[in-house]
């Protein structure tokens, strides 16, 4: 029996549009700090290594920022200390995190936990 990588892996409804922005840019980015790196007589295997890790880091900050902003969206606006319904919910909220792979922007009605925030009114 065979089986093939994309047996397993899952259609995905939604798209991210950070992604394809990214991707392009890095992909630019990527190439040109590699051609440098490779035409440098004193670079070995190590610096490639470090510039595929530096140039892919922006991807990934993108990429989380996006995913995790659908993430707060999704969240219900509730009080963080009674749990019960907002009676007001204002827009415009931002707030920053600083991840593994650089500083993550919300937007939006969005308290919370793993990076959900939402203005906290009872």
């Amino acid at each position: 029996m065979s089986i093939s990588c994309c047996d397993t892996v899952p259609q995905s409804d939604s798209s991210f549009k950070a992604l394809t922005k990214a991707v392009v840019a890095w992909q630019e980015r990527l190439q040109a700090g590699l051609s440098r790196s490779i035409e440098a007589s004193d670079q070995t295997m190590g610096h490639l290594e470090e510039q595929i890790l530096q140039k892919t880091r922006e991807v990934e900050r993108a990429l989380l920022e996006e995913a995790s902003q659908k993430k707060a969206d999704q969240a219900p606006p509730v009080c963080p200390v009674c749990a019960g319904k907002l009676s007001r919910v204002t827009q415009g909220h931002e707030r920053s995190y600083q991840s593994r792979f650089g500083i993550v922007t919300e937007l939006g009605v969005g308290v919370a936990s793993v990076g959900v925030f939402q203005p906290i009114i009872c």
